[in-house]
């Protein structure tokens, strides 16, 4: 899949674990083909309890889990891998379905505004995508160009927490 020949190639997949896998290698291998930088967004975890960042120990934990077997509560993978110019479809999301940004829209993106956590972690605030079919004219954007902010979506789990001196404590998150 890495090779260049292979760039407009499909994987048919029965997990969307692998689907995951594959996406993150075809878009390190495209925006090498396009001289492009690899930007790589994880997702803002959110204690429920206390509205607060998890700690980056639980963070590595939540983003390395295989969330795949939950996509029909509209699971979201925890790493997104993303390049300036690469083509994107907008997912289950419309936006204005009078200007033509509507679910299976095709664009590119052209800027990712990022926030760095304390773990040196970069996690989306808005994306730029340029449809180039649509009707979109916002001020201070060429026309066609839309922000999308990211979505959320929660689940639970819990996972023990650091020792302490009293003994074991388990968070919810």
């Amino acid at each position: 899949m890495g090779l260049a020949e292979n760039s407009t190639a499909a994987a048919i997949v029965n997990t969307n674990h692998v689907r995951e896998e594959l996406n993150l290698h075809k878009t390190r291998a495209n925006a090498r083909l396009h001289g492009a930088d690899l930007i790589i967004c994880s997702a803002r975890d959110i204690n429920r309890d206390d509205n607060k960042l998890v700690s980056s120990n639980h963070r590595t934990d939540l983003l390395k889990m295989n969330t795949s077997s939950l996509t029909n509560s509209g699971g979201l993978p925890g790493v997104l891998p993303l390049y300036i110019g690469m083509p994107v479809i907008l997912r289950m999301r419309n936006l204005s379905t009078e200007l033509g940004v509507t679910n299976g829209s095709q664009g590119f993106l052209m800027k990712v505004v990022t926030e760095e956590l304390e773990d040196h972690t970069l996690v989306p605030k808005v994306a730029i995508v340029h449809f180039p079919g649509s009707k979109v004219k916002l001020h201070g954007l060429p026309d066609g160009f839309f922000p999308i902010e990211p979505v959320s979506w929660s689940f639970t789990v819990q996972t023990p927490s650091a020792p302490h001196r009293t003994g074991k404590n388990t968070e919810n998150l």
